[in-house]
């Protein structure tokens, strides 16, 4: 009835996953595919026809488009990337 042992290695991979990941997430410029993440539609452009332009899958760019309302200049690289942070930090613990 003891679960403690079993919550320890869960609790020591959340402390290492969050630390590794979230320290220095907003710590330099943008790099190739976040730059290309950031490009949204041209001015009269259908926003169906961009995502089926591009070649990756349009999640990042439906959400980079959520966080340009929210930082318009996309100037805070933590928040930007943050999103991407928090999905991998769940898949460490999906795949755990």
């Amino acid at each position: 009835m003891n679960d403690k042992p079993k919550i320890l290695p869960v609790i020591f991979l959340a402390f290492v996953t969050l630390w590794l990941r979230l320290v220095n997430l907003g710590y330099s410029n943008y790099q190739g595919d976040e730059i290309k993440a950031l490009s949204l539609p041209t001015p009269g452009q259908n926003l169906v026809d961009f995502i089926f332009q591009q070649r990756k899958g349009p999640t990042q760019f439906i959400i980079t488009y959520l966080i340009k309302l929210v930082n318009p200049t996309f100037t805070n690289e933590f928040l930007a990337r943050l999103p991407f942070a928090l999905a991998g930090i769940l898949a460490v613990f999906f795949f755990f």
